[in-house]
């Protein structure tokens, strides 16, 4: 909720939920139904995860920039219909005047396109949606050469006409100051900098947020933490867990080793180990076991204790560091 100050604030905790959470059932489900994800209305055991907070915040968005509840002519039955059968409300625009606003306009639309989709594996990460949204922010921060118009004065839908068409006798609002800041995570290739730096903690933390954010390579490089006691104590059965993960993906499989390649061929040892283990082991669909050797000789040069134990084992000779 907004304040007549238009400060943000937290409301109706008590229908909030934790990660995971199933939806809480009470009598007044009618008062979130027009912001709830399809896959709640299809099964309302279906745990509650980012995915549904990335499609609410999309119909939010929506509602700010339209200034309506969203399907405020459907009752709440109608609405759980019309979300389930993959409809969304309309996303209509009226006039700009500049193109400024129509790259806004196109940005909005996007976004919130994106995080409604109807298969919640199809929807905008959290860090490309703060990415996208920083972006324009970023671009038209200086939000202050535009004071803030009365509810209802924008034609966003076209539907309406506008009292204010000069944006140079826009009235003022002098008490009025924006000050937003979002704090995020840094992004997966400067957690991976962090790493060769050996600052753990910062890549610990960057490679938790984007593997909870959907991120395939966090994922690995959080599982590579875990199963080794980096910064975090170990973890082998999550570490587990997170490897094969990583290695189902069967849609992603190809883009995520053609990564390995590259950090392993970047000269990263630890991408050389896993790449070279995969090769050698016949795993991940790839079989060159003189492919396999050359990486865990290259991961041995720099000390890699993996590939040192894994060469060794294996009775193939290499050069010791």
């Amino acid at each position: 909720m907004l304040t007549e100050q238009y400060v943000p604030k937290l409301a109706n905790f008590k229908y909030a939920c934790t990660t995971k959470a199933r939806t809480i059932l009470f009598d007044d489900l009618v008062k979130i139904v027009h912001w709830l994800a399809p896959e709640k209305m299809f099964n309302k055991d279906v745990r509650y995860d980012v995915k549904c907070e990335i499609f609410s915040f999309g119909m939010l968005l929506w509602e700010l920039t339209f200034e309506k509840v969203p399907y405020q002519e459907l009752e709440p039955m109608e609405v759980e219909n019309y979300v389930k059968g993959g409809k969304r409300e309309k996303i209509t625009f009226g006039h700009v005047i500049n193109e400024r606003e129509l790259e806004i306009q196109k940005l909005l639309e996007k976004v919130i396109k994106e995080a409604w989709q109807q298969n919640p594996e199809d929807r905008i990460l959290l860090i490309n949606l703060f990415n996208e949204l920083g972006r324009l922010q970023s671009k038209y921060k200086n939000v202050q050469e535009l004071s803030l118009l009365p509810q209802k004065t924008l034609d966003l839908v076209g539907s309406a006409k506008s009292e204010i068409s000069d944006v140079n006798i826009l009235p003022d609002c002098k008490d009025l100051v924006f000050d937003l800041e979002i704090e995020t995570a840094i992004s997966f290739d400067e957690g991976i900098k962090a790493h060769n730096s050996e600052k753990y903690e910062e890549a610990w933390k960057c490679f938790k947020y984007h593997s909870e954010n959907g991120n395939l390579y966090a994922k690995y490089w959080k599982g590579y933490y875990l199963m080794n006691g980096i910064y975090i104590k170990k973890n082998i059965e999550e570490s587990a867990r997170l490897f094969k993960e990583t290695a189902d993906k069967d849609e992603e499989r190809e883009e995520f080793i053609k990564y390995l390649i590259m950090s392993a061929d970047g000269g990263n040892e630890i991408a050389q180990f896993n790449i070279g283990k995969a090769y050698l082991n016949k795993k991940l669909n790839l079989d060159d076991e003189k492919k396999g050797i050359n990486y865990l000789k290259l991961a041995a040069l720099q000390n890699h204790t993996g590939a040192i134990e894994l060469l060794e084992e294996k009775k193939i000779e290499f050069i010791k560091p």
